[in-house]
């Protein structure tokens, strides 16, 4: 690089940033003057301690279009080394060596190696020369690189094994060694360079008493040299940073990580895979009963273990073929954002020192879903935590759980402060009958101290909805204000079995009449609040008083993701805390509102980037793709060689049973009862999910409509609840004949 280059690029550089700039340099082949066609420009520049970083990218690329445009070669990559005076000082000072002992241990620097840490010995090598002043104060850069260069001779000195030594020695350890030791290539003007230089050096370490003269050459003493070298981290710290990503993080050590993320990619793009590799509980059990180790191991060793032990065995619910739920995880926007949320490590529980930017996203993704249910105070930004009308939560037990706190303190407001001892009324809960309702309904109410003997059941209907003839004539019964008071009534939006959606104007207008908290679970049907074409059948729903909602089984977010939403917001004051030191009254805080929880993960943020990368158009087209899908499943059952259906579709799921009268003539007009039928379906069920091809659900329920014609009881029977946007109705032929052979081989086995 000639002369004139060289000054146009002083120039370019003191343009530029100015009197931020202490001095600017030149280092590798290009200061060693080895004109070759393929070196790129070294540049290193050193500012005052305090100057606009920011101003650093456009810089960049300003000299990568210089090194252009004079037909130099440039690395976009590495575009200069940008440091202040004080990261200089702390590099001469030792910072980005390693001391074991008294000697130090110098490891080879190459690209995978490169971290923020050994990134100040990249700058102390490059400042101790060979190098090219460019700009700035030349006494300061004469200073700071003889001062640079003591530094690293006197690094080398503490890296051998012997105190005793000889310049020229020493000279060949370092040529040797070349430039990703300390930055010397073994070329002719490196030579030179030490063989003037190192005697200049020995002297000042001399007059310094770091070395005495021999009759052989100089003895280092190393705990005067070691003094010299006050930023050097000690081997036992180093060891232990390098099991957490920080300064001393390499990108060797980031393979560990790009490791992981290629497992959980094949995990779900394998497609040879099945969906599960079954293994016996007593022989994964036995995998894991070894003690806590005491010695920590290598990642790979551990990443080596989890493949065989956890992954080996895992279902894979992004598999197309697993049709039990339709919680497939496999959004790409919500599975970056699941990355994100590890690596930020937000808490969800303040504002301050805890979630400053992640807290006011959190609370747009509640606007958003307030927006979809069509709550009325959704315009205007929420003036603190308890003014947002809902809360995150993680899994939708905890959101039924939360709304039905709520609910308590909002019909019994003294249990709050007096508690439940303090009550002369028993406290009622009503729900869907025997199979219909979700386990959390009836969990949350014992879990909140109110009885599980205080829960009263509404009949269902042939459809599957509240008979709500008979939810009047229970909260007459229930709701009267001297012996029981109801605390809610639980509607859903989709139940577990059938995915049916309740009728909610019906259902509100019998809890208003009463005056009764009703709370909606539409954990599986709230998705259809972002449909174009179904969305109507969810009016009614912001008549509730509260609404839970698990993304995390509609939109394919992995867990956990769910909410749950209040319709008038000072109802969120009925739950809100505050502690006044971490969780400030009258804030953003969200830990104000979140029951049973304190610290809490930035989850929000799976939703917030799928709704933001599908938008509501993309995922009402998510909706419809598994409506037909369900469809498609109904219709191919109904044509099926033994199944028939106990539901018609409403959103994505399809209860079925094998039906008596199409296995009646494999059985020769055997009587199957339903304990008999019921069995069958187990045994059907239990033998696909061992061979692991497919996976679908079992579970009991009452055949209200009797369509298997067993009589009204309940019955164990099948299902499947459709959610991937990869399952394709094309292959469910081939997975009904299967089921249908496996019902032939248990038929024929049991008849037998």
């Amino acid at each position: 690089m000639n002369e004139i280059i060289l000054k146009q690029l002083s120039t370019l550089i003191k343009e530029f940033f100015g009197d931020a700039l202490e001095f600017a340099l030149v280092f590798g082949s290009r200061a060693r003057n080895e004109h070759r066609a393929d070196s790129d420009v070294d540049l290193m520049l050193v500012f005052t301690d305090v100057y606009e970083k920011s101003k650093n990218e456009d810089f960049k690329q300003m000299f990568v279009s210089f090194q252009k445009e004079r037909g130099l070669a440039s690395d976009v990559k590495f575009r200069g080394e940008f440091l202040t005076l004080t990261d200089l000082h702390n590099a001469i000072a030792g910072h980005g060596f390693i001391k074991d002992k008294n000697r130090l241990d110098i490891d080879l620097v190459g690209p995978t190696e490169w971290s923020s840490f050994n990134e100040h010995r990249q700058w102390l090598c490059a400042m101790a020369g060979p190098n090219k002043f460019l700009s700035g104060d030349k006494n300061k850069f004469i200073e700071y690189q003889q001062n640079a260069l003591y530094a690293v001779i006197l690094s080398a000195l503490l890296a051998r094994k012997t105190v005793v030594f000889a310049i020229t020695e020493l000279l060949e350890e370092l040529v040797t060694k070349g430039k990703n030791y300390l930055g010397f290539c073994d070329t002719q003007f490196s030579r030179n360079f030490l063989l003037t230089y190192l005697p200049k050096v020995c002297e000042h370490l001399k007059r310094k008493n770091l070395i005495k003269q021999s009759t052989t050459g100089y003895i280092l003493d190393r705990t005067l040299a070691l003094k010299q070298l006050p930023k050097t981290m000690s081997k036992r710290d180093y060891l232990l940073k390098k099991k957490f990503v920080g300064s001393v993080t390499t990108e060797e050590d980031l393979f560990s990580i790009q490791k992981a993320l290629d497992i959980g990619l094949d995990f779900i793009l394998d497609k040879d895979a099945s969906v599960l590799n079954y293994k016996d509980e007593l022989e994964i059990r036995s995998k894991f009963e070894d003690d806590i180790p005491k010695e920590g191991q290598s990642l790979e060793k551990i990443t080596e273990e989890f493949c065989l032990k956890i992954l080996d065995g895992s279902i894979r619910q992004s598999n197309p073929n697993y049709l039990a739920f339709p919680d497939a995880g496999n959004s790409v926007a919500a599975l970056i954002a699941d990355i994100l949320v590890g690596f930020t490590n937000q808490n969800l529980i303040a504002t301050t020192k805890s979630a400053p930017t992640a807290t006011f996203a959190e609370i747009q993704v509640i606007r958003w879903l307030r927006q979809l249910v069509g709550f009325h105070d959704t315009q205007d930004f929420p003036k603190n935590a308890v003014a947002v009308g809902g809360i995150i939560t993680m899994g939708g037990t905890l959101a039924n759980a939360t709304a039905l706190l709520a609910a308590r303190c909002k019909t019994l407001p003294e249990s709050r402060v007096k508690g439940l001892q303090a009550l002369d009324i028993k406290p009622v809960l009503i729900i869907a009958a025997d199979t219909f309702y979700h386990y959390s309904h009836i969990a949350s109410f014992w879990w909140l101290g109110l009885g599980e003997e205080n829960i009263v059941y509404v009949n269902t209907l042939d459809d599957y909805r509240l008979d709500c003839d008979d939810l009047d004539r229970k909260l007459s019964e229930h709701n009267n204000g001297k012996t029981s008071r109801v605390i809610a009534v639980v509607s859903q939006a989709g139940d577990s079995r059938t995915t049916t959606i309740e009728d909610f104007n019906k259902v509100a207008d019998i809890t208003r009449k009463h005056n009764v908290w009703l709370h909606v679970d539409a954990c599986h049907g709230g998705v259809l609040l972002f449909s174009k074409k179904h969305r109507e059948r969810m009016n009614g729903i912001e008549r509730a008083n509260s609404i839970s909602i698990d993304p995390h089984k509609g939109l394919c977010t992995p867990y956990p993701a769910s909410a749950v939403l209040f319709k008038d917001i000072e109802d969120c004051s009925l739950i809100s805390k505050s502690t006044d030191i971490t969780i400030q009254k009258g804030s953003y805080d969200l830990g104000q509102v979140t029951p049973f929880l304190g610290s809490r993960a930035f989850d929000s943020l799976k939703l917030w980037f799928l709704i933001k990368h599908l938008g509501t158009d993309g995922i009402s087209e998510l909706i419809e793709y598994r409506y037909e899908l369900a469809k498609s499943w109904h219709a191919q059952i109904e044509r099926s060689e033994f199944f028939v259906t106990l539901n018609d579709v409403e959103l994505n799921s399809v209860v079925f049973s094998i039906s008596p009268k199409k296995l009646s003539k494999l059985l020769r007009g055997e009587n199957l009862d339903r304990e008999i039928l019921g069995k069958l379906n187990k045994l059907l069920h239990d033998q696909v999910y061992r061979e692991g091809k497919l996976c679908i659900h079992s579970f009991d329920i009452v055949d209200v409509a009797d369509r298997i014609a067993t009589g009204v009881g309940k019955l164990r029977v099948l299902g499947v609840t459709l959610g991937n946007p990869y399952t394709d109705a094309q292959a469910f032929p081939d997975h009904i004949k299967y089921l249908d052979s496996l019902v032939y081989q248990i038929a024929s086995q049991d008849a037998s």
